[in-house]
């Protein structure tokens, strides 16, 4: 259940607006930190980013899918590299020339891949 939290906090930590005016294709990406505390002194942290592309249909509505690096998580003597797919319909309405507000409405399929290690290497 906690990793189901962690993909929660993972797509809120990295998201970040690409949107471009008018219809059409458009490109973005987002860098920031992720930090994951499971209790019983596991707490890991890494470097996470997305990249993201999209189609705007009309001036209120768009889609677009996201490849999300959650980083590689080292804490106990395990490891775990986060990665996923988000796929969303997105909805658009500008403030102004330079503002939006948007929401997004989609799915996240994530992928954490556990290792165990030794603090001097983890492959």
């Amino acid at each position: 259940m906690r990793f189901i939290y962690a993909a929660v906090a993972l797509v809120g930590l990295v998201a970040s607006p690409a949107y471009a005016a008018g219809d059409g294709f458009y490109l973005g990406g987002g860098v920031g930190y992720f930090q994951l505390d499971l209790g019983h002194g596991w707490d890991a942290g890494d470097t996470a980013f997305k990249v993201e592309g999209g189609y705007n249909f009309a001036k209120y509505f768009a889609a677009d899918v996201e490849w999300i690096y959650g980083g590689r998580l080292k804490s106990e003597g395990l490891a775990w590299d986060l990665d996923g797919w988000n796929f969303s319909l997105v909805g658009r309405y500008p403030i102004d020339q330079q503002f939006d507000v948007f929401a997004k409405l989609g799915a996240f399929m994530w992928n954490a891949d556990g290792k165990s290690c030794n603090y001097a290497f983890c492959a």
